[in-house]
């Protein structure tokens, strides 16, 4: 075993997920210190992580620790400690409790001496004897960072374990994981201040594969040309990415050359380079360059949230749908209309014109009976009594002369 091969090397590694190749022949080595893992949603970080620490093994592929021989998945266990995101806790364990019991499982001398020690390590000393369902989100990554401390593992996986945190908790986690025994750590991010802060160098993922691995410096070259800063209150011209705000200008990242002074780029340029991600000057959608990328990573692979300001892009993020769905509502809404005015449509709007004879009954001088359209001819009848001229034969007993001869047996 060479005193200078790196901590972790990965060869070839390819995972599946579900029916769904997540991983595609992955190749790195990590170097001591802290290694900032980048990448869209969607990427395969967690699942690299997960197959590193070997609770997946992997479908094909090799990881070495040391340079040494390809290590087994139970060999991974014992060297690598993943922390997840959401660490899980058994809730009446108490805080000794589950330093102790992960103690005894890796076999580490004085469990209960090693627990206190890590406790007063991850500042949890008065915290020794509480249950661990009575932790808040602080004390619980905590307590599995004080696990982690208690194996004494060679590398040390942590998924987003500054997500939910405030500033202030954030800078004591990068002081306690620089507290850790361990020969190297991989944190995955989505701050990009943390990243030129604290780490030494980059991995970065893209629809399973892998895009860029070294130093942090490196990548942030990789944007060089290609960063300019403009006066404050200037409109970004088109094709141009705004990545963040100084005082007195706007930091813009574009692939083409711009009427502006260049500046230093920082590791958030060289991420978006790598990736591909530019922002096209007709309709302003930021969209990665390798085309592979939405095959390999599927609809849940995402870019770069942006936004159109002056016709240009500006990040807001770094997370936006790789593939834009609003087009493909945009088409279904244009073939509704397509459908209306096919001859069979057409007809429909003529039917509604035809209640309007129903009025026609309406002016009849029983309106009455219109609620019911059919009584409408009811009324017609209703007319023909008008041919009450039969009433014109009552004028008939006009043959009333009659009486005229009564009269004349009265003289």
């Amino acid at each position: 075993m060479s005193a200078t091969a790196p901590p972790l090397t990965a060869e070839g590694l390819t995972q599946r997920l579900r029916g769904r190749t997540v991983l595609r022949g992955c190749t790195f080595a990590l170097t001591g210190g802290t290694t900032a893992l980048l990448g869209p949603d969607g990427a395969g970080k967690t699942v690299l992580l997960r197959t590193l620490a070997g609770i997946t093994p992997p479908v094909a592929g090799r990881v070495w620790l040391n340079g040494g021989e390809a290590a087994r998945p139970s060999h991974l266990l014992r060297e690598v400690a993943y922390v997840p995101q959401f660490p899980g806790v058994h809730p009446r364990r108490s805080v000794r409790g589950h330093q102790e019991r992960t103690a005894r499982w890796h076999r580490v001398a004085g469990p209960r001496g090693a627990a206190e020690e890590a406790a007063e390590r991850m500042g949890l000393a008065r915290w020794l004897h509480v249950a661990a369902g009575h932790l808040g989100p602080v004390q619980r990554h905590r307590l599995a960072l004080a696990e982690a401390w208690v194996r004494r593992p060679r590398v040390v996986l942590l998924d987003e374990p500054t997500a939910d945190l405030d500033p202030e908790e954030r800078a004591a986690f990068w002081g306690e994981l620089a507290a850790l025994p361990a020969e190297a750590a991989v944190v995955t991010t989505h701050l990009f201040d943390e990243v030129a802060a604290h780490c030494r160098s980059a991995l970065v993922l893209q629809g399973g594969r892998v895009r860029f691995c070294g130093a942090v410096a490196d990548l942030a070259a990789a944007a060089d040309g290609c960063a300019f800063l403009l006066p404050s209150g200037t409109a970004c011209p088109p094709g141009g990415l705004v990545v963040g705000t100084v005082p007195g200008g706007v930091e813009v990242l574009a692939s083409v050359p711009l009427a502006a002074p260049l500046r230093a780029p920082g590791p958030l340029d060289g991420y978006l380079r790598v990736l591909g991600v530019t922002a096209a000057a007709a309709g302003g959608v930021p969209s990665p360059a390798p085309a592979e990328v939405a095959a390999a990573g599927g609809a849940g692979d995402r870019g770069v949230t942006a936004g159109t300001r002056n016709g240009a892009i500006v990040a807001e993020g770094h997370e936006t749908p790789a593939r834009a769905a609003a087009p493909a509502v945009g088409d279904d809404d244009a073939r509704q209309p397509a459908l209306s005015p096919a001859p069979g449509a057409a007809p429909s709007p003529a039917p509604s014109p035809a209640p309007s004879p129903a009025p026609s009954p309406g002016p009849s001088p029983a309106p009455s009976p219109a609620p019911s359209p059919a009584p409408s001819p009811a009324p017609s009848p209703a007319p023909s009594p008008a041919p009450s001229p039969a009433p014109s034969p009552a004028p008939s007993p006009a043959p009333s002369p009659a009486p005229s001869p009564a009269p004349s047996p009265a003289p």
